[in-house]
């Protein structure tokens, strides 16, 4: 299947925004929402997340459920369209040692392809806060499927070690 038969992958402009609520101190809950836009100025993807986070003291935890919607099935009359919606998910966790840290995560994503089954990602990292505005972080990734490839992305089944130097400005 050519990737112009689901979507349009011209550049277009894309919209969205997240809106929180914190029903008590350490609790949040959210959800999101973008939209993209084709050449055509038509939505022709979409993404929708719910996400909760808690923190206590020291301690971290997080998790989304965002489902990806590419094409409209009102566009079903074009030749060979395809509409899909895929979905995934992601739980974190992390300790805060005040100039150090720890983090997990597993991540879950779901294609919408016949025969297709889910990929998943498990993350495990430390981090050293060097300043409020700079990090350096090392995480080791373990991928569980071998060389799945879709014309949005694709995941090697290959563990390996991420150096990462974050600075913000704030």
């Amino acid at each position: 299947m050519d990737t112009a038969d689901v979507v349009s992958i011209d550049p277009g402009i894309a919209f969205g925004g997240r809106l929180g609520i914190t029903p008590i101190e350490m609790i949040e809950i959210g959800g999101s929402y973008a939209g993209i836009m084709n050449t055509d100025n038509e939505i022709d993807q979409g993404l929708i997340g719910i996400d909760l986070q808690l923190n206590i003291a020291a301690l971290s935890v997080k998790g989304e459920y965002i489902m990806h919607t590419l094409g409209s099935e009102e566009d079903a009359d074009i030749p060979n369209h395809q509409s899909m919606t895929n979905s995934g998910l992601y739980v974190q966790g992390a300790y805060d040692f005040s100039k150090f840290f720890l983090v997990g995560r597993y991540g879950m994503f779901t294609p919408d392809i016949e025969d297709t089954d889910s990929i998943s990602r498990i993350s495990a990292g430390a981090g050293w806060k060097i300043s409020d505005n700079c990090q350096v972080r090392f995480e080791y990734q373990m991928n569980d499927e071998s060389q799945k490839s879709y014309w949005w992305m694709s995941f090697e089944k290959k563990n390996e070690m991420l150096y990462l130097l974050k600075g913000e400005v704030r």
